[in-house]
């Protein structure tokens, strides 16, 4: 359960921390612009080098959180699976014989309306 909080934290974290350094970059880049030693050119450059970098780390905490919850499913499907069977047989219960795979439906009809039968 600690996991699962801790990944459902972890995409806003991650943003986060990319929201706050996208916000230093613009404040350095600024102050550098002003000054004359960085192009606004090379700034546009550097900042679409960066998403072409953030979108396989997207790709990446999208296939992480994936994968958790497929973990913890197949944890949840094996302990249904291990479960001990709780219903007990009575000592007098009539044993069925096995059937023939043959199903048979006598006098079963069905209509949405009473004039147009469905299945008759």
């Amino acid at each position: 359960m600690k996991t699962a909080k801790l990944m459902a934290f972890m995409p806003g974290i991650i943003i986060l921390i990319i929201t706050l350094g996208f916000s230093s970059l613009f404040l350095v880049a600024g102050t550098l612009i002003r000054q004359g030693s960085l192009s606004q050119g090379t700034l546009v450059a550097f900042i679409f080098y960066l998403f072409t970098f953030f979108e396989p780390l997207f790709s990446i905490i999208g296939f992480l959180s994936l994968l958790q919850n497929s973990i913890a499913a197949g944890a949840r499907i094996i302990r249904l699976l291990d479960e001990k069977i709780s219903i007990e047989e009575k000592d007098d219960a009539v044993s069925l014989d096995i059937a023939r795979g043959l199903i048979e439906y006598k006098n079963v009809n069905f209509s949405y309306n009473s004039e147009i039968p469905v299945l008759k």
